[in-house]
């Protein structure tokens, strides 16, 4: 496991696999635009040329927005909640790079107890 996953040379560096200090840490984007292309396309057995055209302005409109992002013209849109619970997160990772007193342990506790709040009852739990 350390010779995959763990060690500087490892096969699969922390880089492409670690979400410590990213703010974005699931697939929920691609499961919006997911949703979005079946309601697009109606879901169920659509004809050829009306999923190429559904594909085609779908093709249009990401060309549109990377061009907007790039430009700093659009940003990611994010719940207020999510928002906050981000904060929080990214505020536990800079204690545990910048207070040697906040272990591994504290930081994996906290966080954990950020994620709960979310996905079971979003109360606003603090460790």
């Amino acid at each position: 496991m350390e010779e995959t996953w763990i060690k500087d040379d490892a096969r699969y560096p922390r880089a492409q696999w670690s979400v410590f200090n990213k703010a974005i840490r699931t697939n929920n984007d691609t499961e919006g635009w997911h949703t979005r292309l079946n309601t697009d396309a109606d879901k169920i057995k659509i004809p050829m040329y009306r999923l190429i055209n559904t594909l085609s302005e779908e093709q249009e409109t990401a060309d549109m927005e990377i061009k907007l992002v790039s430009a700093g013209k659009l940003k990611r849109y994010q719940k207020k909640a999510f928002r906050e619970k981000q904060a929080k997160i990214f505020g536990y990772w800079k204690r545990y790079t910048d207070d040697d007193t906040f272990t591994a342990i504290d930081l994996l506790t906290a966080v954990s107890k950020v994620k709960i709040a979310v996905f079971i009852d979003d109360t606003d739990e603090q460790p």
